[in-house]
C-alpha cells in the first residue's frame, strides 16, 4: 500500500528551526547497553533459545556496523562541544521472577522481553561507548524513559532544553522517550543512522511518525557532525540549522503534541 501524507505533518509545515547549545542540549543514549545491543545479551540469548535468533542477526550487524561507530563519533563531537552525555539502560529494580537482580533470562512480565537485572552484566553500557566519569547514567524500568525514571527533572535541573537522541530499538524505547519529550515541551533531533530496529521496516516507520511536523526532526551522524564542530570551535549558537526545528524553549513544559 502506498503511504499516504501526514494530513498535520502537510498542515503545521517546516515549523521553527532550532539550533544546538552546550548550556541546553544534551546526547541521549537509549539502551545501547549488552542486555538489548549485544549478541551475547539477554534478548540474544532468548532468541537462540527459542530458535530464532537468525531474525536478529540484522539488527545486531547494524547495531555493530553503524550505530556503535556513528554514535562513538557523535560522544566525541559532543564532548568536544561541551554538551551533556545522558545514558538510559532498562533495569529491573528488584530480583525478576522470584531471582536476582544480577540475572536477566527471565522474561520481564510487563516488558514480555528479558529485562536485566540492576547488577548484571546485562545491563551495562556497550563496552565501545561506555560512560565516562562526568556523564550521566539514568536508570528506567519502562521502554518510555519519563514514565519510571527521573529523567524529566534531571533535565529541568540543568536546563536543558533539546535532545540529541540516539539509541535501541527505534520503533520501542526510542519512540516513546521521544514522544514523551515532546509532549514535555523538548526539542528533539533524532538521529538516523546512530538508531536500529529489529527490521528495517519498523526502523523506517517509526522515524515516519516521529518525523511529525511539530518538535521532532530526523537527521544523520554527518549533519549533526559539522553542527557540533561548528559550535566547538565558535561557540555560536544563534544561527539556524535547516531542516532541524524545535517549539520556542520559553514555554517549559508546553504540549507540543496534537
Amino acid at each position: 500500500m502506498k503511504r499516504q501524507p501526514d494530513p498535520i505533518k502537510l498542515l503545521l509545515g517546516e515549523g521553527p528551526t532550532f539550533s544546538l547549545d552546550r548550556k541546553t542540549t544534551a546526547l541521549l543514549v537509549v539502551d545501547l547497553n549488552v542486555n538489548d545491543a549485544h549478541p551475547d545479551g539477554a534478548v540474544a540469548r532468548l532468541a537462540r533459545r527459542r530458535g530464532v535468533f537468525d531474525l536478529f542477526t540484522s539488527y545486531y550487524e547494524r547495531i555493530h556496523d553503524v550505530v556503535v561507530p556513528n554514535v562513538q563519533k557523535l560522544l566525541a563531537a559532543a564532548r568536544e562541544a561541551g554538551l551533556t552525555i545522558i545514558y538510559l539502560t532498562t533495569v529491573s529494580p528488584v530480583p525478576i521472577g522470584g531471582g536476582s537482580t544480577t540475572e536477566s533470562d527471565e522474561i520481564d512480565s510487563a516488558a514480555c522481553i528479558p529485562v536485566a537485572g540492576l547488577e548484571s552484566t546485562d545491563a551495562q553500557v556497550l563496552d565501545e561507548i561506555a560512560p565516562r566519569n562526568d556523564d550521566l547514567l539514568v536508570t528506567k524500568q519502562t521502554s518510555g524513559a519519563f514514565n519510571s525514571s527521573m529523567l524529566d527533572q534531571v533535565l529541568r535541573n540543568l536546563g536543558i532544553k533539546v535532545l540529541v537522541v540516539v539509541g535501541v530499538a527505534t520503533h520501542r524505547c526510542v519512540e516513546l522517550t521521544v514522544r514523551d519529550a515532546a509532549d514535555r515541551g523538548y526539542g528533539i533531533l533524532v538521529v538516523a543512522d546512530a538508531c536500529a530496529d529489529f527490521t528495517e521496516t519498523l526502523h523506517e516507520d517509526a522515524l515516519n511518525r516521529m518525523d511529525d511536523g511539530s518538535r521532532t526532526e530526523i537527521g544523520t551522524t554527518a549533519e549533526v557532525l559539522r553542527r557540533l564542530s561548528h559550535l566547538a570551535r565558535t561557540g555560536d549558537v544563534t544561527g539556524d540549522w535547516e531542516g532541524f526545528r524545535a517549539g520556542p524553549s520559553s514555554k517549559e513544559g508546553s504540549n507540543g503534541s496534537t
